[in-house]
Protein backbone atom coordinates (compact mmCIF):
# COMPACT_ATOMS: atom_id res chain seq x y z
CA UNK A 1 0.00 0.00 0.00
CA UNK A 2 0.97 3.32 -0.59
CA UNK A 3 -0.12 6.44 0.26
CA UNK A 4 -0.16 10.07 -1.77
CA UNK A 5 2.94 12.01 -1.31
CA UNK A 6 2.11 14.74 -3.97
CA UNK A 7 4.90 15.70 -6.78
CA UNK A 8 7.58 15.42 -3.96
CA UNK A 9 8.78 11.56 -4.50
CA UNK A 10 8.60 12.08 -8.92
CA UNK A 11 10.81 15.20 -8.10
CA UNK A 12 13.15 13.78 -5.70
CA UNK A 13 13.67 10.87 -7.32
CA UNK A 14 13.78 12.76 -10.78
CA UNK A 15 17.06 15.04 -9.67
CA UNK A 16 18.50 11.59 -8.28
CA UNK A 17 17.83 10.37 -11.31
CA UNK A 18 19.71 13.18 -12.90
CA UNK A 19 22.53 12.94 -10.51
CA UNK A 20 22.93 9.49 -11.36
CA UNK A 21 23.08 10.09 -15.37
CA UNK A 22 25.78 12.25 -15.29
CA UNK A 23 27.53 10.08 -12.98
CA UNK A 24 27.06 6.88 -14.99
CA UNK A 25 27.70 8.60 -18.42
CA UNK A 26 31.28 10.04 -16.86
CA UNK A 27 32.11 6.86 -15.78
CA UNK A 28 31.16 5.12 -19.67
CA UNK A 29 33.15 7.71 -20.82
CA UNK A 30 36.21 7.02 -19.29
CA UNK A 31 36.15 3.49 -19.62
CA UNK A 32 35.87 3.93 -23.12
CA UNK A 33 39.44 6.19 -22.77
CA UNK A 34 37.39 9.24 -23.75
CA UNK A 35 37.10 12.60 -22.50
CA UNK A 36 34.93 13.02 -19.18
CA UNK A 37 35.32 16.59 -20.14
CA UNK A 38 34.01 16.09 -23.85
CA UNK A 39 31.05 13.51 -22.08
CA UNK A 40 30.28 16.49 -19.65
CA UNK A 41 29.47 18.38 -22.74
CA UNK A 42 27.14 16.23 -24.44
CA UNK A 43 25.37 15.44 -21.40
CA UNK A 44 24.69 18.61 -20.76
CA UNK A 45 23.07 19.34 -24.64
CA UNK A 46 21.23 16.38 -23.94
CA UNK A 47 19.66 17.82 -20.57
CA UNK A 48 19.34 20.52 -22.98
CA UNK A 49 17.13 18.89 -25.04
CA UNK A 50 14.98 17.07 -22.95
CA UNK A 51 14.14 20.99 -21.07
CA UNK A 52 13.08 22.34 -24.62
CA UNK A 53 11.70 19.77 -25.92
CA UNK A 54 8.95 19.82 -22.58
CA UNK A 55 8.66 23.64 -22.94
CA UNK A 56 7.63 23.22 -26.43
CA UNK A 57 5.43 20.78 -26.20
CA UNK A 58 3.88 22.60 -23.10
CA UNK A 59 3.42 25.26 -25.11
CA UNK A 60 1.95 23.45 -28.03
CA UNK A 61 -0.79 21.50 -25.70
CA UNK A 62 -0.48 23.73 -23.32
CA UNK A 63 -0.46 20.54 -21.04
CA UNK A 64 2.92 19.43 -18.90
CA UNK A 65 3.46 15.96 -20.58
CA UNK A 66 6.42 13.72 -20.21
CA UNK A 67 7.07 11.53 -23.17
CA UNK A 68 9.76 9.27 -22.49
CA UNK A 69 10.21 7.92 -26.23
CA UNK A 70 10.01 11.65 -27.55
CA UNK A 71 12.99 12.74 -24.71
CA UNK A 72 14.87 9.58 -25.54
CA UNK A 73 15.06 10.22 -29.53
CA UNK A 74 15.52 14.03 -29.33
CA UNK A 75 18.40 13.55 -26.92
CA UNK A 76 20.58 11.13 -28.90
CA UNK A 77 19.40 13.08 -31.93
CA UNK A 78 21.12 16.32 -30.38
CA UNK A 79 23.85 13.90 -28.61
CA UNK A 80 25.05 12.80 -31.95
CA UNK A 81 24.99 16.00 -33.53
CA UNK A 82 27.52 17.76 -30.72
CA UNK A 83 29.46 14.37 -30.56
CA UNK A 84 29.95 14.87 -34.06
CA UNK A 85 33.38 16.48 -33.28
CA UNK A 86 34.41 13.29 -31.07
CA UNK A 87 34.13 10.01 -31.42
CA UNK A 88 30.06 9.69 -32.07
CA UNK A 89 29.80 6.04 -31.18
CA UNK A 90 31.83 6.22 -27.80
CA UNK A 91 29.64 9.27 -26.20
CA UNK A 92 26.52 7.49 -27.73
CA UNK A 93 27.37 4.10 -25.31
CA UNK A 94 27.98 6.82 -22.11
CA UNK A 95 24.61 9.06 -23.32
CA UNK A 96 22.50 5.84 -23.52
CA UNK A 97 23.79 4.50 -20.17
CA UNK A 98 23.16 7.53 -18.40
CA UNK A 99 19.77 7.55 -20.00
CA UNK A 100 19.10 4.35 -18.72
CA UNK A 101 20.22 5.12 -15.24
CA UNK A 102 17.35 8.08 -15.09
CA UNK A 103 14.76 6.12 -16.05
CA UNK A 104 15.37 3.77 -13.26
CA UNK A 105 15.16 6.38 -10.69
CA UNK A 106 12.72 8.47 -12.85
CA UNK A 107 10.28 5.40 -12.63
CA UNK A 108 10.61 4.77 -8.86
CA UNK A 109 9.17 8.66 -8.78
CA UNK A 110 6.44 7.52 -10.70
CA UNK A 111 5.73 4.15 -8.91
CA UNK A 112 5.22 6.29 -5.78
CA UNK A 113 3.28 9.52 -7.11
CA UNK A 114 0.73 7.12 -9.09
CA UNK A 115 1.57 8.10 -12.67
CA UNK A 116 2.14 5.89 -15.57
CA UNK A 117 0.11 3.56 -13.64
CA UNK A 118 -1.11 0.02 -14.17
CA UNK A 119 -4.00 -1.49 -14.93
CA UNK A 120 -6.45 -3.36 -12.39
CA UNK A 121 -5.39 -7.12 -11.37
CA UNK A 122 -5.77 -9.52 -8.75
CA UNK A 123 -2.38 -8.65 -7.67
CA UNK A 124 -0.41 -5.58 -7.29
CA UNK A 125 -0.01 -2.30 -5.13
CA UNK A 126 -2.71 -0.34 -3.80
CA UNK A 127 -2.69 3.84 -3.77
CA UNK A 128 -4.54 5.89 -0.94
CA UNK A 129 -5.42 9.08 -0.56
CA UNK A 130 -5.15 11.48 -3.75
CA UNK A 131 -1.74 10.61 -6.12
CA UNK A 132 -1.61 13.18 -8.62
CA UNK A 133 -1.05 11.14 -11.09
CA UNK A 134 -4.04 8.63 -10.21
CA UNK A 135 -7.72 8.92 -11.85
CA UNK A 136 -9.62 8.74 -8.35
CA UNK A 137 -11.64 5.98 -9.73
CA UNK A 138 -8.27 3.65 -9.33
CA UNK A 139 -7.35 4.83 -5.95
CA UNK A 140 -8.07 2.03 -3.48
CA UNK A 141 -7.88 -0.30 -6.01
CA UNK A 142 -4.85 -2.97 -7.07
CA UNK A 143 -2.85 -1.69 -9.74
CA UNK A 144 -0.15 -4.12 -11.77
CA UNK A 145 3.59 -2.32 -10.28
CA UNK A 146 4.31 -1.64 -14.39
CA UNK A 147 6.51 1.25 -13.12
CA UNK A 148 8.51 -0.61 -10.67
CA UNK A 149 9.07 -3.34 -13.21
CA UNK A 150 10.10 -0.93 -16.35
CA UNK A 151 12.49 0.66 -13.28
CA UNK A 152 13.92 -3.30 -13.00
CA UNK A 153 14.15 -3.86 -16.57
CA UNK A 154 16.22 -0.59 -17.36
CA UNK A 155 18.32 -1.67 -14.66
CA UNK A 156 19.09 -4.36 -16.15
CA UNK A 157 19.56 -3.12 -19.44
CA UNK A 158 22.47 -0.76 -17.86
CA UNK A 159 24.39 -3.33 -16.32
CA UNK A 160 24.04 -5.47 -19.59
CA UNK A 161 25.55 -2.37 -21.37
CA UNK A 162 28.26 -1.29 -19.13
CA UNK A 163 29.23 -5.35 -18.91
CA UNK A 164 29.48 -4.44 -22.71
CA UNK A 165 31.86 -1.44 -22.75
CA UNK A 166 34.54 -2.02 -24.85
CA UNK A 167 37.14 0.87 -26.88
CA UNK A 168 37.11 -1.70 -29.29
CA UNK A 169 33.21 -1.73 -29.85
CA UNK A 170 32.10 1.81 -29.54
CA UNK A 171 28.48 1.71 -30.43
CA UNK A 172 27.59 -1.73 -28.67
CA UNK A 173 25.98 -0.70 -25.39
CA UNK A 174 24.07 2.29 -27.44
CA UNK A 175 22.53 -0.27 -29.37
CA UNK A 176 22.23 -2.84 -26.70
CA UNK A 177 20.38 -0.47 -24.52
CA UNK A 178 18.06 0.80 -27.27
CA UNK A 179 17.18 -2.48 -28.87
CA UNK A 180 16.62 -4.04 -25.59
CA UNK A 181 14.40 -1.51 -24.46
CA UNK A 182 12.03 -1.78 -27.78
CA UNK A 183 11.74 -5.35 -26.78
CA UNK A 184 10.85 -4.54 -23.32
CA UNK A 185 8.97 -1.54 -23.68
CA UNK A 186 5.95 -3.67 -25.80
CA UNK A 187 5.07 -5.73 -23.22
CA UNK A 188 5.13 -2.93 -20.24
CA UNK A 189 2.56 -1.36 -22.47
CA UNK A 190 0.15 -4.51 -22.23
CA UNK A 191 0.52 -3.98 -18.35
CA UNK A 192 -0.35 -0.30 -18.51
CA UNK A 193 -3.97 1.09 -17.43
CA UNK A 194 -4.14 5.05 -18.36
CA UNK A 195 -6.85 5.20 -21.07
CA UNK A 196 -5.64 8.42 -22.73
CA UNK A 197 -2.44 6.61 -24.33
CA UNK A 198 -2.82 7.44 -28.38
CA UNK A 199 -3.03 4.28 -30.27
CA UNK A 200 -3.14 3.55 -33.89
CA UNK A 201 -4.70 0.26 -35.07
CA UNK A 202 -4.29 -2.44 -32.12
CA UNK A 203 -0.99 -0.59 -31.12
CA UNK A 204 0.29 2.46 -28.89
CA UNK A 205 2.22 4.94 -29.85
CA UNK A 206 5.11 3.54 -27.84
CA UNK A 207 4.82 -0.16 -29.39
CA UNK A 208 4.86 1.58 -32.74
CA UNK A 209 8.33 3.48 -32.01
CA UNK A 210 9.34 0.35 -30.42
CA UNK A 211 9.03 -1.52 -33.91
CA UNK A 212 10.78 2.10 -35.55
CA UNK A 213 13.78 2.32 -32.88
CA UNK A 214 14.23 -1.94 -32.98
CA UNK A 215 14.33 -1.83 -36.48
CA UNK A 216 16.90 0.99 -36.49
CA UNK A 217 19.23 -0.61 -34.58
CA UNK A 218 18.89 -3.96 -36.47
CA UNK A 219 19.54 -2.56 -39.88
CA UNK A 220 22.37 -0.69 -38.33
CA UNK A 221 23.93 -3.86 -37.21
CA UNK A 222 23.99 -5.85 -40.34
CA UNK A 223 24.76 -2.90 -42.61
CA UNK A 224 28.08 -2.23 -40.45
CA UNK A 225 27.52 0.59 -38.75
CA UNK A 226 27.39 -0.47 -35.24
CA UNK A 227 29.58 -3.39 -34.02
CA UNK A 228 27.88 -6.88 -35.21
CA UNK A 229 25.96 -8.30 -32.16
CA UNK A 230 22.83 -9.75 -30.96
CA UNK A 231 20.85 -6.85 -31.89
CA UNK A 232 20.70 -7.81 -35.31
CA UNK A 233 18.36 -10.55 -34.52
CA UNK A 234 16.22 -8.34 -32.52
CA UNK A 235 13.53 -7.72 -35.29
CA UNK A 236 13.07 -11.01 -35.27
CA UNK A 237 12.56 -11.52 -31.85
CA UNK A 238 10.04 -8.12 -31.90
CA UNK A 239 8.04 -9.80 -34.25
CA UNK A 240 7.93 -13.43 -32.64
CA UNK A 241 7.03 -11.09 -29.31
CA UNK A 242 3.94 -8.97 -30.84
CA UNK A 243 2.46 -11.97 -32.25
CA UNK A 244 2.30 -13.76 -28.50
CA UNK A 245 1.38 -10.82 -27.15
CA UNK A 246 -1.68 -10.18 -29.98
CA UNK A 247 -2.52 -13.58 -28.82
CA UNK A 248 -2.44 -13.11 -25.12
CA UNK A 249 -4.40 -9.74 -25.57
CA UNK A 250 -6.87 -11.59 -26.86
CA UNK A 251 -7.14 -14.53 -24.66
CA UNK A 252 -6.86 -11.81 -21.86
CA UNK A 253 -10.25 -11.63 -19.12
CA UNK A 254 -11.28 -7.81 -19.44
CA UNK A 255 -12.52 -5.89 -16.65
CA UNK A 256 -14.65 -3.10 -16.94
CA UNK A 257 -11.92 -0.66 -15.55
CA UNK A 258 -9.59 -1.67 -17.99
CA UNK A 259 -8.26 1.51 -19.96
CA UNK A 260 -9.84 0.81 -23.77
CA UNK A 261 -12.88 -0.25 -21.65
CA UNK A 262 -12.79 3.21 -20.00
CA UNK A 263 -11.41 4.59 -23.18
CA UNK A 264 -15.26 3.57 -24.76
CA UNK A 265 -17.22 4.45 -21.92
CA UNK A 266 -15.67 8.10 -22.42
CA UNK A 267 -16.13 8.23 -26.09
CA UNK A 268 -20.05 6.88 -25.44
CA UNK A 269 -20.24 9.73 -23.02
CA UNK A 270 -19.12 12.45 -25.77
CA UNK A 271 -21.61 10.48 -28.45
CA UNK A 272 -24.23 10.14 -26.41
CA UNK A 273 -23.79 14.40 -24.58
CA UNK A 274 -23.86 15.45 -28.55
CA UNK A 275 -27.09 13.71 -29.25
CA UNK A 276 -30.52 14.67 -28.84
CA UNK A 277 -31.85 15.29 -25.33
CA UNK A 278 -35.02 13.20 -26.38
CA UNK A 279 -34.99 10.57 -26.95
CA UNK A 280 -31.44 9.97 -25.59
CA UNK A 281 -28.97 8.06 -27.50
CA UNK A 282 -28.27 4.39 -26.30
CA UNK A 283 -24.66 3.70 -26.84
CA UNK A 284 -22.84 0.05 -26.08
CA UNK A 285 -19.70 -1.02 -25.53
CA UNK A 286 -17.56 -4.39 -25.98
CA UNK A 287 -18.57 -5.58 -22.82
CA UNK A 288 -22.26 -4.82 -23.39
CA UNK A 289 -22.53 -1.74 -20.83
CA UNK A 290 -25.39 0.08 -22.34
CA UNK A 291 -25.16 4.14 -21.86
CA UNK A 292 -27.39 7.32 -22.52
CA UNK A 293 -27.03 10.38 -20.93
CA UNK A 294 -29.86 12.82 -20.18
CA UNK A 295 -31.28 15.80 -17.99
CA UNK A 296 -32.79 14.64 -15.14
CA UNK A 297 -35.13 17.42 -12.98
CA UNK A 298 -32.15 19.88 -13.61
CA UNK A 299 -29.31 17.88 -13.06
CA UNK A 300 -26.73 16.03 -15.72
CA UNK A 301 -27.53 12.14 -15.61
CA UNK A 302 -25.68 9.05 -17.06
CA UNK A 303 -27.94 5.92 -17.29
CA UNK A 304 -26.17 2.91 -17.17
CA UNK A 305 -27.27 -0.97 -17.79
CA UNK A 306 -25.53 -3.74 -19.68
CA UNK A 307 -26.63 -6.77 -21.95
CA UNK A 308 -27.49 -9.43 -21.78
CA UNK A 309 -27.14 -9.91 -18.47
CA UNK A 310 -28.72 -7.52 -16.25
CA UNK A 311 -25.47 -4.77 -14.77
CA UNK A 312 -24.89 -5.85 -11.18
CA UNK A 313 -25.06 -3.51 -8.15
CA UNK A 314 -20.75 -4.04 -7.67
CA UNK A 315 -20.31 -3.60 -11.42
CA UNK A 316 -22.58 0.10 -10.73
CA UNK A 317 -20.63 0.74 -8.19
CA UNK A 318 -17.16 0.41 -10.70
CA UNK A 319 -18.26 2.18 -13.51
CA UNK A 320 -20.10 5.14 -11.28
CA UNK A 321 -16.87 6.75 -10.17
CA UNK A 322 -15.60 6.27 -13.93
CA UNK A 323 -19.00 8.19 -15.52
CA UNK A 324 -18.56 10.90 -12.12
CA UNK A 325 -14.91 11.99 -13.52
CA UNK A 326 -14.87 11.57 -16.98
CA UNK A 327 -18.28 12.09 -18.25
CA UNK A 328 -20.11 13.84 -15.68
CA UNK A 329 -17.00 15.75 -14.42
CA UNK A 330 -18.08 16.20 -10.75
CA UNK A 331 -16.49 14.74 -7.50
CA UNK A 332 -19.60 14.02 -6.13
CA UNK A 333 -22.49 12.36 -7.42
CA UNK A 334 -25.67 10.19 -6.48
CA UNK A 335 -26.48 6.68 -7.84
CA UNK A 336 -30.11 5.68 -8.10
CA UNK A 337 -31.02 2.35 -8.84
CA UNK A 338 -34.23 2.09 -11.56
CA UNK A 339 -35.54 -0.94 -12.89
CA UNK A 340 -34.26 -4.13 -15.12
CA UNK A 341 -31.16 -3.72 -13.69
CA UNK A 342 -30.68 0.06 -14.69
CA UNK A 343 -28.67 2.26 -12.80
CA UNK A 344 -28.56 6.36 -13.11
CA UNK A 345 -25.95 8.62 -12.41
CA UNK A 346 -26.57 12.26 -11.23
CA UNK A 347 -24.10 14.84 -10.87
CA UNK A 348 -24.60 16.43 -7.18
CA UNK A 349 -25.96 19.90 -7.30
CA UNK A 350 -23.59 22.73 -7.52
CA UNK A 351 -23.71 26.55 -7.54
CA UNK A 352 -23.21 26.68 -11.27
CA UNK A 353 -26.44 27.33 -13.54
CA UNK A 354 -27.76 24.09 -15.10
CA UNK A 355 -27.29 25.51 -18.35
CA UNK A 356 -23.37 25.90 -18.10
CA UNK A 357 -22.97 21.98 -17.08
CA UNK A 358 -24.92 20.52 -19.50
CA UNK A 359 -23.58 21.76 -22.73
CA UNK A 360 -22.64 18.62 -25.11
CA UNK A 361 -19.08 17.80 -25.00
CA UNK A 362 -17.42 17.84 -28.63
CA UNK A 363 -15.68 14.72 -29.55
CA UNK A 364 -11.75 15.54 -28.67
CA UNK A 365 -12.80 17.78 -25.94
CA UNK A 366 -10.42 18.05 -23.48
CA UNK A 367 -12.78 19.29 -20.69
CA UNK A 368 -11.69 15.32 -18.98
CA UNK A 369 -9.00 16.10 -15.90
CA UNK A 370 -5.36 15.73 -15.75
CA UNK A 371 -5.11 13.36 -13.35
CA UNK A 372 -3.22 10.76 -15.56
CA UNK A 373 -0.86 13.39 -17.28
CA UNK A 374 0.26 15.14 -14.04
CA UNK A 375 4.71 14.16 -13.55
CA UNK A 376 6.18 11.24 -15.03
CA UNK A 377 7.04 9.61 -18.32
CA UNK A 378 4.69 8.33 -21.04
Amino acid sequence: MVRAWGDRPFLAFGLAGLAASFAVSLLSASALGLSPLAQLVISLSGVSAFVVLALVTKAITGVESLTYYHHEIAIFVVVGAVAAVWPVLGHLDASALGVGSFLVLGRMGCLLAGCCHGRPASVGIVYRGRPPGLPPYLVGRRLVPVQGIESAAALALVIAGALSLDPDRQGAAAALYVAGYGLVRPVLEELRGDWRRPRWRCLSEAQWTSIALVLVAGVADVAGLLPHGPVRWAPVLLVAELVLLHELRRRRLRTLLDSDHVRELVRACERAAAGPAVPPTVLRTSQGVRLSASIERGRRSVSLSRTPAPLRPDDAALLAPVVAELCLHREHIDVVAGAAGVFHVLAAPCARPVADDTAPIPPGSSRFGSAENAGGFR
